[in-house]
């Protein structure tokens, strides 16, 4: 049974490099509408983001929002969200640059490494309302008409559907670590490399899966140690 989805309209920022090789992004130069469809109900909600299946482009995708900013879940700020997005994208693109880089350097000294990597990459878009558009934000984005004021807009974060589970996976250990500590810790930076499981006693070989390592807590008491910013 297909889930609750809207279609909207949105604006698609143009994101760009400066002369200075630093990643900006621009609206006003931008006439790009396309239309987008996002259910109504998030997919996977991580400890500050809720994470939503829909598509745009013809393709399957995932809309991002903070939804844990200023002064928390129930008193969203929407400049915020526009904000922390904003600076997401930017650390794709960034991301993507060293990558690119780094392989480059690799290739220059003969050096071994892995070359089935890339970071996410994403459109930064917000969505456009008025009469001849959606009349309201989208339910997904959790914003009453009342909430917005001035220059407030509802900015998305997306990116392509990643196929498998392991992602998913992760975003459900981290909520379950919260629920399961009854909200005193919560996983954070969880990294995850390629390797062979625990045995498991039964006499079987241990099979090879996703290793999780130097990954943080963040607790409500702030003690849990290095990169510990509290729940």
């Amino acid at each position: 049974m297909a889930k609750p989805a809207t279609e909207i309209t949105v604006q698609v920022a143009c994101l760009f490099q400066d002369d200075a090789g630093k990643w900006q992004v621009n609206w006003d130069n931008t006439n790009e509408y396309e239309s987008a469809k996002i259910n109504n109900v998030h997919t996977f909600s991580g400890t500050m983001k809720h994470v939503y299946c829909g598509n745009f482009q013809e393709q399957r995708m995932v809309f991002k929002r903070f939804y844990h900013v200023g002064d928390g879940p129930k008193n969203r700020d929407i400049a915020s969200n526009a904000c922390f997005l904003t600076a997401e994208a930017q650390r794709l693109k960034i991301g993507q640059e060293v990558l690119n880089a780094f392989y480059s350097r690799a290739k220059e000294t003969d050096t071994l490494v892995s070359d089935d990597l890339a970071f996410s990459d994403c459109f930064l878009v917000r969505e456009v309302m008025g009469e001849k558009y959606w009349d309201d934000p989208s339910p997904a984005s959790g914003i009453k008409p009342g909430d917005m004021y001035g220059d407030d807009d509802v900015v998305w974060l997306i990116e392509l559907f990643h196929a498998g589970w392991l992602g998913a996976s992760l975003y459900a250990l981290a909520h379950f670590s919260l629920v399961w500590t009854h909200g005193e810790m919560v996983l954070a930076d969880i990294q995850t490399s390629q390797g062979r499981l625990p045995m498991k006693g039964d006499g079987n070989p241990s099979k090879l899966g996703q290793i999780i390592f130097d990954h943080m807590f963040h607790s409500a008491s702030g003690t849990s140690g290095v990169g510990d910013h509290r729940t």
